[in-house]
């Protein structure tokens, strides 16, 4: 049977983001056809992130657990990888417990030296990454895939900052002129390769949302 979850980022004692998490998954069991959750659970925030997993039939279930050493690999060299366009996600525009495609990748990604493995396009464009969201940044636009990913809090948090946004899957050679992922757990956090080769700085636009997006935590 197919559930739902959400890993969300605790910072200070508090669930970063909990009522976006809890509002996107009430959305796919709504699509999905799934009974509500009830949500009134108690959320330990004595680690550093939260998964609240949900199965139509049983109660959520939350656990805590620390920054996984990927993510963190992530955050610190924003090294990415694209797969071939045979690699795709069941049900792409929900975060399901059918995961099994997101773990093979990045573990291909990881052993390929690289820390996040990015879905694309038959044409090879940038939908996606394992655990991110990505955006390519030309001057003060912002370019992010529109449809074929999971609509992820913080990239929602990015588009609702003001700045130009153009939804079209970019081009790795976009990626290259400087992109940044975005993830609740990654948070903000530059591209520095893709596929071996270097990924120009993604410049002030994304300095400006890191430094926005830190008075959240």
């Amino acid at each position: 049977m197919i559930g739902l979850f959400e890993t969300m980022l605790v910072a200070n004692g508090r669930v970063v983001q909990l009522e976006e998490h809890y509002e996107r998954m009430a959305i796919s069991c709504i699509a999905l056809g799934f009974p509500l959750p009830d949500f009134r659970v108690s959320l330990d925030t004595t680690n550093e992130a939260m998964r609240c997993t949900y199965f139509p039939d049983r109660p959520l279930q939350v656990t805590a657990f620390a920054i996984p050493a990927a993510t963190r690999a992530r955050r610190e060299h924003g090294r990415a990888i694209t797969l071939d366009p045979s690699w795709k996600r069941t049900l792409p525009e929900h975060k399901t417990t059918d995961y099994d495609v997101c773990t093979r990748a990045l573990d291909h990604a990881v052993a390929s030296g690289a820390d996040e493995a990015l879905f694309v396009t038959p044409e090879g464009n940038v939908l996606e990454g394992t655990a991110t969201n990505v955006f390519a940044v030309r001057g003060t636009t912002l370019i992010t895939a529109p449809s074929g990913m999971l609509p992820g809090i913080v990239r929602g948090w990015v588009l609702a900052q003001g700045f130009t946004i153009e939804k079209r899957a970019p081009s790795v050679e976009e990626i290259r002129d400087g992109a940044f992922f975005t993830g609740s757990l990654t948070t903000i956090a530059p591209v520095r390769t893709i596929d071996g080769l270097p990924c120009a700085p993604p410049g002030a636009v994304f300095e400006e949302l890191r430094a926005r997006f830190t008075m959240l935590l």
